[in-house]
């Protein structure tokens, strides 16, 4: 039936003869279904010495699973004295279908699995929406306006106002009167005489006229008309 006991030599302290049985069981529990037939190891009360256990391996039907389980809840229940007893320390061999037990004491063990599970219905899965993707707008890049510089205005000087009046004032008096030392005084114009020519009169006479000198517009006189001296 293909259940296997593999026992370390230091096991036990007396040769004790071991024998393993197949026996028909009832599950302990109604809800569980049994996996496998129900293995005894004798004789009965036998008990190994610590950190020596014997390796017990039974085979499992997974066609016995129940449905929605799966071979790795599987559960292992060892029966005493008719009572059963769930038992821990097994590993599962999940490609060989098959649970491996620690013995500690003999006794009848045996495989279950628990209830059916219901499946729940596949939830519809949505067709996944793909965000839209925006265009990515980039920042306006504004010119950096530079402040303006403003001219740093100097402060005005009263002071220097006051001397480039002055100076021009005196620089101007001071012009006039070159201007009047310099000008040339008018000397009134001296009218060269003219010698008096003596003229001997038309008639052949022996007198003689006199010819004043012009005088100046402003003091012109009356021309006085020669007389003639008679011979």
């Amino acid at each position: 039936f293909g259940t296997t006991l593999s026992i370390p030599p230091l096991a036990l302290n007396n040769a004790v003869k071991i024998e393993i049985q197949s026996k028909k069981i009832t599950p302990p529990d109604s809800q569980l279904t049994a996996l496998s037939t129900g293995v005894s190891v004798l004789p009965e009360k036998l008990v190994f010495e610590e950190r020596q256990y014997p390796l017990l391996t039974i085979p499992l039907d997974a066609s016995k699973i129940s449905s929605g389980r799966t071979i790795l809840e599987v559960e292992v229940y060892v029966q005493r004295d008719n009572k059963w007893e769930k038992f821990t320390r097994f590993a599962i061999q999940e490609d060989a279908a098959a649970v491996v037990l620690q013995l500690s004491k003999t006794g009848t063990y045996a495989a279950f699995i628990g209830p059916a599970k219901a499946i729940p219905e596949p939830i519809p899965s949505e067709p996944v929406k793909e965000p839209k993707s925006e265009a990515v707008k980039e920042p306006k890049s504004e010119a950096v306006k530079e402040p303006k510089s403003e001219a740093v205005k100097e402060p005005k000087s009263e002071a220097v106002k006051e001397t480039v009046a002055e100076s021009s004032v005196e620089t101007t008096k001071e012009f006039v009167t070159e201007t009047r030392t310099e000008s040339p005084t008018e000397t009134p114009t001296e009218v060269p005489t003219e010698p008096a020519s003596e003229s001997t009169s038309p008639d052949g006479g022996g007198g003689t006229t006199e010819t004043k000198p012009d005088t100046p517009p402003s003091e012109t006189k009356p021309e006085t008309t020669p007389e003639k001296t008679s011979d």
